[in-house]
């Protein structure tokens, strides 16, 4: 097919770029969830059509900048606001991140280009397969950001949702992208549309494997206060807002009816030796009092390294978790012989943090029960969630999220956590500093919620489920096997079952 006149180019990049805006409605806070296939749509029919590997490599980027710099404006505000940079660093900084995104959609659209002929169902699956390829490579390269994988939109409620506990996120996103395949197929290739009927076939099987195997059977039930002490992030390490926290916290302890009391990440925002004395003691009599556990999010230093850490205390246990995926920029600084004279204006406590080991075991709380809790950022990377699995009967995710309010960043991340409740089959509890502090049910519905913004105490009984989605046994590991065969067969012709006519 020859090269689209320039024309027809910029029109079609401007296109893509009105696509990758509205892609970003299909997630948390607006929840559209049909714009992100129909935008993806639009963007492979054009993509399916043109064997020019820089024609559609740019329409790639246009998406992606699109869709990056939409979706995560808030990274924006959180620099300028709360970290103290310049309004044109951090913008220059946002722009420069969506841009290093972008390049993953652009690539996935140039590799299945360079692989497939155009005009024919071979292109389109190969599409299909080298976006999920690519967004998972986005998940782990360079520490892995795998904010805006398309799966996300379809959460928790969205049709193609219930694949979450068989293949995970990016098998959501693959049968996203299989959806707009079949789509296509059906409308633009009269000879293959039986194809198309398959593909939608198999993927609305979904609920019914589901309903056959009960992958996480219920394992008892137990009481969880989660507090929300509600620091604003401007003052959370000002003295006399620190001596508020930690009495609000007490007080707040005092009040909750949970067994197991949870509270935010660096609810106590200084090391375990730098609390008053009896703070942790009188912490321990409050659990004891129950007969169970609090757990609060502080800072740990040990061997001169300093964790962003999580204890259970009670009175006979101070079992500690520390933070194993550090969060870039807010944690510690990549490539800091390059960044740090942007960065130097900011201003992060607790901001040259260390990784704590792997593996990490669950929690061990009051009569065995144990729990996989994750701090902040870790929740969004399932693959890692997994492997505390199946021995945890719920999952616990404390944060604090203050850095991003009024935007949607906090939605984001609920969504994001749960996502990570429905793949693993368990319920999910959610302690926040200012929001959105959560209660989530193994199918990833949010059952319980505390106001953005607010002091106050959640409390809800939650089910604890044993056994395994198949998620939890293959990972990653299938949907990316399945891809890279489709990839392959593609590259070998497997698929080159329409013949290369217009129109077919």
């Amino acid at each position: 097919m020859p090269s689209p006149p320039p024309k027809q180019q910029l029109l079609l990049i401007v296109l893509a770029t009105v696509c990758g805006t509205a892609a970003t409605l299909s997630f948390a806070p607006m929840n559209w969830q049909a714009t992100a296939p129909i935008a993806l749509g639009i963007l492979f029919y054009w993509a399916a059509r043109s064997d020019y590997v820089w024609h559609n490599f740019s329409l790639g980027l246009a998406f992606g900048f699109s869709f990056f710099s939409a979706g995560l404006w808030w990274i924006d505000s959180a620099l300028a606001g709360h970290i103290g940079l310049p309004g044109s660093a951090a913008a220059l900084l946002t722009i420069l991140f969506a841009l290093f995104l972008a390049v993953f959609p652009a690539l996935a659209l140039a590799l299945a280009t360079v692989l497939t002929p155009s005009g024919g169902i071979s292109r389109l699956l190969s599409l299909a397969a080298s976006w999920t390829f690519l967004e998972w490579i986005r998940s782990w390269l360079l520490s892995g950001f795998p904010w805006l994988s398309l799966g996300y939109s379809q959460i928790p409620d969205g049709w193609l949702a219930p694949w979450a506990p068989i293949v995970g996120i990016f098998g959501v996103t693959f049968a996203l992208t299989l959806m707009v395949v079949a789509v296509l197929t059906l409308l633009t290739l009269r000879k293959r549309r039986g194809i198309g009927l398959i593909l939608l076939l198999l993927l609305a099987s979904a609920p019914f494997i589901n309903n056959v195997w009960k992958w996480t059977p219920p394992a008892g039930t137990l009481t969880i206060s989660l507090l929300q002490g509600n620091v604003k992030q401007s003052l959370k390490w000002e003295a006399e807002e620190v001596r508020r926290a930690l009495a609000d916290y007490i007080e707040l302890a005092e009040a909750a009816e949970g067994r197991i009391i949870i509270m935010p990440e660096t609810a106590l925002p200084m090391r375990i030796e730098d609390l008053p004395d009896g703070y942790i003691e009188r912490l321990q009599r409050i659990a004891t009092e129950r007969y169970g556990a609090v757990i609060t999010g502080l800072f740990l230093e040990e061997e001169e390294k300093i964790y962003n850490a999580a204890v259970v205390l009670n009175e006979r246990s101070d079992e500690r978790y520390r933070k194993i995926h550090l969060t870039p920029y807010g944690e510690y600084l990549p490539f800091a012989d390059v960044l740090q004279p942007l960065l130097g204006a900011a201003d992060i406590p607790y901001a040259n943090l260390s990784a704590g080991a792997t593996p990490a075991p669950p929690l061990r709380l009051p009569d065995g029960i144990l729990a996989a809790i994750f701090i902040c950022y870790e929740a969004i990377f399932g693959n890692e969630v997994r492997q505390r699995l199946p021995a945890a009967l719920f999952l616990i995710n404390i944060t604090n999220d203050a850095w991003f309010d009024q935007t949607a960043m906090p939605q984001q991340h609920l969504q994001m956590a749960q996502a990570r409740a429905l793949e693993s089959g368990r319920w999910l509890v959610r302690a926040t500093n200012t929001g959105i502090t959560a209660v989530i049910n193994a199918k990833g519905q949010v059952v319980a919620t505390l106001p953005e913004q607010v002091r106050g105490v959640l409390t809800e009984q939650i089910i604890l489920q044993s056994g395994s989605t198949p998620y939890v046994i293959w990972g990653d590991a299938a949907i990316v096997l399945l891809v890279l065969l489709i990839l392959f067969a593609g590259a070998l012709g497997q698929f080159h079952l329409v013949p290369k006519r217009r129109g077919e």
